[in-house]
Parts: C-alpha cells; structure tokens; sequence
C-alpha cells in the first residue's frame, strides 16, 4: 500500500504582500496579534515566503487572521491593495493640492475616500508603533 502524503498549497502572494503592508513589516506583531499560536512560528514564516508549500490548514489560519485583520480596520483586500505606501500617499496629497489650489482640478467624493481609507489605514500603522518618525542627529565632518 502506498503512504499517505500530506496535501500541500500555498500562500496567495496578495495576502502576503497585504499582510506585510498590515504589520509594516513587522511579521511577528502580526503573528502574534491575530495567529494567536493556532500554528508554529516556523509554519507561518515559511507560509510568507513565495511559493513556500504549505499545508491547507496552515492556510486557512493565515487567510482567517488577515480577513479578521482587514476587517477590523473596515476594508476590504481590494481597497487594502490600492492603499499607496505613505511616502507616495504624501506626493499624491501635494500635487492633488497644488492643482486644487491653482483651480485646474477640485476634489470629487470617490478621491475623497480613498484618501480617507488611506489616512485610517496610517494612522492604525502609527497607533500601533508600525510605523514612526525618528529623528536622527546628522554627523558633522571632521575639517582638516
């Protein structure tokens, strides 16, 4: 008789991706926020990685947690997705301006709200300490 073999799948990258961009990077706070120990530590880092075999349990602790993660902030994977990173959300905010201001262009409803989803989305990542500004003391050159 043959052996059983474990049936294995993998990670959707988008939820991957999504699931960096939750946590900032910082794969242990998510892991430990919404994983909960259901899975190794071991098994959820290797889930991360691209077209890492995973089994379908492992999977769906890691599908439930991100949609439990995504819902708590209100959104959805689609409009997680279009949420830019900050540094791009804040070139977006000042050419919107400049051409709101300079009477070209105004702001309509739907630009409204993604701005606002976006704002929501940053300021859970700077509640939680994902994401901070620090400031850094430049060193002066030696002259000679």
């Amino acid at each position: 008789m043959g052996r059983d073999k474990i049936k294995t799948t993998e990670l959707h990258p988008d939820n991957a991706a999504n699931i960096r961009k939750l946590s900032n990077g910082n794969l242990k706070y998510f892991y430990d926020r919404f994983i909960h120990g259901e899975i190794s530590t071991a098994d959820f880092y290797a889930a991360m990685r691209p077209n890492e075999p995973i089994t379908p349990q492992v999977e769906q602790i890691i599908d439930e947690a991100y949609s439990e993660a995504i819902s708590g902030l209100g959104l959805t994977h689609e409009e997680l997705d279009a949420v830019p990173t900050y540094h791009n959300l804040i070139r977006q905010l000042q050419r919107k301006f400049e051409l709101i201001l300079s009477d070209t262009e105004g702001l309509n409803k739907k630009e409204a709200e993604v701005y606002q989803r976006s704002f929501k989305f940053y300021s859970y990542l700077f509640n939680n300490n994902l994401l901070e500004f620090k400031e850094h003391k430049k060193s002066k050159a030696f002259l000679q």
